[in-house]
């Protein structure tokens, strides 16, 4: 397959163009060595290299001797099918973007996320379903759906422990990023939960919340431009993210109040897991900590994230 790279010369008198490409951001001072070079007068560029399903970072710079200016960092990506719901990007890149919404029931609703998963601690009550749509991202070249609010009001009736014993906190199977507390009092329990729906496989899991997994605290610093920043934390106000705007109303649920579970734990403290929210140290939008296996001590909320296998 192939990625066309077009762009439009502002430039007077160039002597050719450069095309860079890496699968990350390409920053100024680390530049890789070039893919291509392109001719003056050339304004177009088809990458023949590039795989299905993988995301890659452009940039593209004008040279006139050995002066080089270059141009914003771009995420493409060829995926052909990026699972149910809108297939078109409605804002944002291959790094970070929204599709839109899709109806619980041309997903998966609660009771039927409830039913795969099976497990006796994660019970419903009546009148307890929240949930009415899934919010369908990408963020680092994954697909990912997150519902609008919890899964359940029931917080009540599971803990951060519930959930690692079924098996839907981590969403890989790396022993070495796990809640060591988790692992010596529970055992070490497959966390690659998956689930089905069509021709369609998902990993469900927790969402992340620090910018590196084994970073020991739960301070604000720690905490600021993970996921939960860019994928969960609009569901909780109307924030601005990286879409150039305001984010969208298919991000924002209002009245949404609730402290959520992620998959990260201190390594302090005892291993504490850390809640995010809307209440607590304003990070944005709050981080709390509670043990493990408390059901009571602070009022956890599941959001699963379901990540498409592709």
């Amino acid at each position: 397959m192939s990625l066309t790279l077009n762009w439009i010369d502002r430039n007077i008198t160039v002597d050719k163009f450069r095309v860079y490409r890496a699968n990350s951001v390409i920053l100024d001072g680390a530049l890789p060595a070039f893919l291509a070079e392109v001719p003056a007068g050339t304004f177009t560029y088809v990458d023949t290299t590039a795989v299905r399903n993988q995301v890659y970072h452009y940039r593209v710079s004008a040279v006139v001797g050995t002066e080089e200016t270059l141009s914003s960092d771009m995420a493409l990506a060829y995926m052909p099918y990026t699972g149910p719901g809108p297939q078109k990007l409605l804002r944002g890149d291959w790094s970070l973007g929204t599709f839109g919404r899709i109806n619980a029931e041309d997903l998966f609703n609660p009771n039927e996320i409830l039913n795969a998963v099976n497990y006796p601690a994660l019970t419903l009550t009546t009148g307890a379903l929240l949930m009415t749509c899934w919010v369908k991202m990408v963020y680092n070249g994954k697909i990912v759906f997150v519902p609008d609010q919890a899964i359940s009001s029931s917080y009540g009736a599971w803990s951060w422990a519930d959930l690692y014993k079924a098996g839907v906190v981590y969403g890989a199977d790396d022993p070495s990023t796990w809640s060591a507390l988790a692992k010596s009092t529970y055992g070490t329990i497959p966390q690659n939960f998956t689930i089905a729906k069509g021709a369609d496989n998902f990993v469900m899991r927790l969402p992340g919340t620090r910018v590196g997994t084994l970073s020991a605290g739960a301070v604000p610093a720690n905490q600021v431009g993970g996921e939960f920043d860019f994928i969960m934390a609009p569901n909780y106000q109307a924030r601005v993210q990286n879409f150039g705007v305001a984010a969208l109303d298919d991000l924002v649920i209002s009245g949404v109040n609730e402290n959520i579970y992620t998959k990260d734990v201190t390594t302090t403290a005892g291993d504490t897991c850390i809640l995010r929210g809307t209440n607590g140290v304003a990070v944005p939008d709050g981080l709390l900590t509670t043990t493990l296996a408390s059901t009571t001590s602070v009022f956890g909320y599941w959001r699963p994230v379901l990540e498409l296998v592709l």
